[in-house]
């Protein structure tokens, strides 16, 4: 694996405005989507973006992504939720099929909308927004949805807590299922995830902690994998991409430990694999970044932002470096 990297413009270090919650979803209309956040940390002044690709290959001359140039969703301050961690679910029955997606953190939760195929944007103008996820006591700390379907139930998969705290963090991955894919999403206490229900299904031990923020994979084998992030506790909390195989028991309902077994707080070993190069990436020479300020005038306009992302997939180029 090659990674082609330039160094961080320096006044990305000083902007109020972070580029985050990356998602490269399934195809739609022959391209790969790839949806973000734009948010100041700790505020609700959020927009959703979405740029497409014909290709995942950098060594490909095709190889470019380019943004739709407006907003999929915006949020301002004051708002009930929050535009970030966006996630495509595509819901494929018969001869139909719906494009969905889901985001939200803290504030009223977790929102759901329709999208239009053709242009990756709201299937409606306005947006018609479907509460689906909320915690309504306590922390308000709900966020990163995923949705999957699987044997005539739909999956919502959120994290509550904290994350972005090292070994402190206290992030941990919460599921419920309708027969719906607007909800009710109802978890195995019987409790409605619109009122601050989600059975747990990741917890912490001496070495992870902080398991969030996570995705599910179907395999063509019929086995499911969890994805997510945890920080390590023996390599002073960094954080890890953790995949993990994921159970199902005879009711349905999602685990970390096959059906029978009764340890069902422990996470199991990481899936294994031949890896045959790993490239690690520090966030502060990722490419993928706006090279100009974001103002709040950007958040309904991101065609100021449609020509400013850096491209650096040409191994010649001066300007990148590889690592190998």
């Amino acid at each position: 694996m090659k990674a082609y990297l330039t160094g961080r413009p320096q006044h990305v270090l000083r902007s109020p405005a972070v580029v985050f919650g990356l998602r490269i979803s399934l195809i739609l209309t022959g391209k790969y989507h790839l949806y973000y956040s734009v948010s100041t940390f700790g505020s609700n002044v959020s927009a959703i973006g979405l740029t497409t690709n014909i290709t995942l290959d950098p060594c490909d001359p095709a190889y470019r992504w380019v943004d739709s140039g407006e907003p999929v969703i915006t949020t301002k301050s004051g708002g009930s939720y929050n535009a970030i961690d966006p996630a495509l679910f595509i819901d494929k029955f018969g001869e139909t099929t719906q494009y969905w997606l889901t985001f939200g953190s803290f504030w009223g939760g977790i929102k759901l909308i329709e999208i239009n195929p053709a242009t990756g944007h709201p299937l409606y103008n306005p947006p018609v927004l479907h509460s689906i996820a909320s915690r309504i006591t306590g922390s308000n700390a709900i966020e990163a949805p995923f949705i999957i379907f699987r044997d005539g139930y739909y999956y919502l998969f959120v994290s509550f807590d904290y994350c972005c705290r090292g070994v402190n963090s206290t992030y941990n991955v919460r599921f419920g299922r309708a027969s719906c894919v607007t909800g009710p999403y109802i978890d195995q206490n019987g409790l409605s995830m619109m009122m601050g229900g989600g059975a747990q299904l990741t917890w912490p031990d001496e070495r992870w902690r902080g398991p969030g923020h996570n995705a599910v994979f179907l395999d063509n084998d019929d086995r499911s994998w969890l994805v997510h992030h945890a920080y390590d506790a023996q390599d002073n909390g960094r954080s890890y991409l953790r995949i993990h195989e994921l159970f199902w028991t005879l009711d349905g309902w999602p685990s970390l430990t096959e059906p029978n077994c009764v340890d069902v707080h422990r996470l199991g070993l990481g899936l294994t694999a031949d890896w045959t190069k790993d490239c690690h990436v520090d966030f502060d020479d990722f490419a993928f970044l706006a090279n100009s300020w974001l103002n709040d005038f950007d958040l309904d306009d991101l065609a100021s932002l449609a020509d400013q992302w850096l491209h650096c997939n040409d191994p010649q180029d001066t300007n990148c470096k590889t690592n190998r």
